[in-house]
């Protein structure tokens, strides 16, 4: 299902688990009932399993200007579109720790979901960088789609147990929730048989697969879209005057007071300012007259 077609499927309860990116599984937690992750996908790189997944952040190779991520302020950047996690959400965190904030510091392209045409808009010089999911450029190199060595990656980092190349942080893979109206028993059912399945089945063979684990820590995908402020943080929480009341009202009392201090205080000097404006004046009379 595309993203319409899910919004409704979920709002009239025809949909009873679900499958779907990190980033859309936060949206849809927040604003649906949905379980906690029963599990986390394990994809295949080869015959090594990938848990976690990572955005890739493509320049050209020939690109002698483009050394670090902060290079790419106002570059035009190609984008399948915001709502990807890989190929949208990671690169953006990472450059919002490196300075640069979507979109204010840079122009982003649209290319409507389509990586490939993303690179193609690279390598036509379109575009100074792509945003990408990790693994896709090893899979264009497995099928000869696209010369990868066309391409570098921005800010390439390493990390333990996790072979394909990446710009970002990782994040763990797609998971597996439930609707709150499927039964507990039925969920923990399903979960079970997810943990079953071997990379070697003929359903994780037919699905290109290795398999399920338990979930993974999908707060960090949390944390990314708050900082961020996209959806469903896009904005901020409605405060009211009781709210501020109630939570600085001490503060609020205390400066009340020393504000009135302060006014009193202001209000005596001025008076006694002139009183003694007033006695200088007086006393310079009399000394004249004398």
């Amino acid at each position: 299902m595309d993203e319409t077609e899910l919004d409704v499927a979920l709002d009239a309860r025809q949909v009873d688990f679900l499958l779907t990116n990190p980033r859309n599984y936060i949206t849809h937690r927040t604003e649906r009932a949905l379980t906690g992750a029963l599990a986390t996908l394990i994809e295949l790189d080869g015959n090594r399993p990938i848990a976690d997944l990572a955005g890739v952040i493509a320049v050209r190779a020939d690109e002698k200007e483009i050394k670090e991520l902060t290079d790419l302020k106002g570059k035009r950047i190609s984008i399948p579109g915001t709502q990807f996690m890989g190929a949208y959400l990671a690169p953006a965190h990472a450059l919002a720790k490196a300075g640069v904030f979507l979109p204010r510091d840079a122009q982003l392209i649209s290319s409507n979901g389509r990586q490939d045409l993303g690179l193609q808009a690279l390598d036509d010089g379109m575009v100074e960088a792509a945003f990408i999911r990790s693994g896709y450029l090893e899979e264009l190199a497995t099928t000869g789609k696209v010369d990868i060595a066309k391409f570098r990656v921005l800010g390439e980092r390493s990390h333990s147990g996790f072979s394909l190349k990446a710009s970002t942080d990782l994040y763990p893979n797609w998971p597996f929730v439930a609707l709150k109206h499927v039964p507990p028993d039925v969920a923990a059912k399903v979960a079970g048989a997810l943990f079953q399945i071997k990379h070697d089945d003929a359903v994780a063979r037919a699905s290109g697969i290795y398999g399920f684990s338990v979930p993974g820590d999908y707060a960090l995908v949390e944390e990314a879209l708050r900082q961020l402020r996209l959806p469903p943080f896009g904005k901020g929480p409605t405060v009211t005057k009781e709210d501020v009341w109630n939570e600085f009202k001490s503060f609020i009392l205390a400066a009340s007071s020393l504000g009135a201090v302060i006014i009193f205080l202001s209000i005596f000097l001025a008076v006694r300012t002139r009183q003694l404006s007033l006695a200088r004046n007086e006393i310079q009379h009399q000394t004249e007259s004398l």
